[in-house]
């Protein structure tokens, strides 16, 4: 975690914990069977965005897959930031 905590740092982003009970019932744009399988959620990505971004988020960009399939993401706002356009 050291080292994720210094990149995100280099970025100015900030690194959130998320509880896994906290992911259940978020509606994703994506699903995956194997992912609602393992997690109980269409896209573990677009969930743990939305809970981080926290009430009335949304997605600005649904999940992302890496081409070797190790990674993914997604881009979420929080409801503050959801109505700005700039």
């Amino acid at each position: 975690m050291p080292c994720l905590q210094m990149f995100a740092g280099l970025l100015g982003l900030m690194v959130v914990s998320i509880e896994p009970a906290s992911l259940e019932r978020i509606a994703t744009l994506t699903d995956s069977e194997r992912i609602r399988r393992m997690h109980g959620v269409g896209s573990l990505a677009e969930a743990v965005a939305l809970v981080a971004c926290g009430p009335d988020s949304r997605l600005i960009a649904p999940r992302s897959v890496s081409p070797d399939h190790m990674a993914t993401a997604a881009i979420a706002v929080s409801g503050i930031d959801a109505g700005k356009t700039s």
